[in-house]
């Protein structure tokens, strides 16, 4: 009985094992061809590669450099937005979307506070993040992990607030504080997807006018997810039979016990009588 519980936990823990490294695997190939797609990206100044969300126009809200002490940066902010459909009713959320080049100097932390102030009442957390390995910082909202900084989160009875600076904290310490102007009238992208769909009676599925759309993105994994099962199935397979082997050796040479003794010589003693 032990023996069958042996194996079936054996085979539980190769198929967890298999499991393990197609996840692994698959992972690590995502972000080795995001990283090096990412780098020709940032190479040519191709920001819009980093676009994340749906629909975006190609022309910065925000351009600027930022220079504090030895490091150098260049921030874009982009007016994006996506389509969620609802009760079949097409709903366009809009908002922000914040890059930032870093051009000289020690990198920031890995993970740090951007705070985003609108009016004289509005202020807004968000974590800043770097882009895998690549010079390039991005922010999301922390508890959704959303890119999509919310255009009506600066709304004030319905009334949007004027952005006037983002200020960015590393381990609670004020690192920057970047005065800007963001303007209601330097939103079109909603307005824009509203009036195709109401012309169109759809959802645009590709760039139109003065709205641009970010292509979705296939990433081939199978080659190395396949090498590298097919290692591991090697492994598991040569590990099996060397143990098996070397398990059968062991079979008949251990001494046997006191009460085996007991049987073997009145098995023994039966056959003698009998002959």
């Amino acid at each position: 009985m032990i023996k069958y519980i042996n194996r079936i936990i054996y085979s539980l823990l190769a198929a967890l094992g298999l499991m393990i490294v197609f996840n692994l695997t698959d992972s690590y190939a995502r972000t080795l061809y995001l990283e090096t797609e990412g780098a020709i990206a940032l190479s040519e100044n191709n920001y819009e590669y980093f676009i994340s969300v749906r629909f975006y126009n190609d022309v910065p809200v925000i351009e600027t450099t930022i220079q504090e002490g030895e490091r150098s940066f260049d921030l874009m902010i982009y007016e994006v937005a996506y389509i969620a459909l609802v009760d079949d009713e097409f709903i366009i959320n809009d908002g922000l979307y914040l890059l930032m080049h870093q051009t000289a100097g020690n990198d920031l932390t890995d993970f740090f506070t951007v705070r985003i102030s609108s009016g004289t009442t509005i202020s807004e957390d968000y974590m800043g993040f770097k882009i895998f390995s690549l010079p390039l910082y991005s922010a999301i909202t922390e508890d959704t992990k959303s890119s999509l900084i919310k255009k009506s989160i600066f709304e004030s009875a319905g009334i949007f607030q004027e952005i006037t600076q983002i200020e960015i904290f590393q381990e609670n310490d004020l690192f920057v504080t970047i005065p800007l102007s963001i303007k209601s009238t330097d939103f079109t992208v909603k307005s824009q997807i509203e009036d195709y769909i109401a012309t169109n009676g759809k959802a645009p599925n590709a760039a139109f006018d003065h709205v641009s759309m970010a292509p979705i993105v296939h990433i081939n994994t199978t080659p190395l997810v396949l090498r590298n099962i097919a290692i591991y199935a090697v492994i598991i397979i040569t590990f099996t039979v060397v143990m098996f082997r070397v398990r059968n050796k062991r079979l008949g040479k251990k001494e046997p016990t006191i009460g085996v003794k007991q049987d073997i010589e009145k098995l023994e003693e039966h056959n003698r009588k009998e002959r």
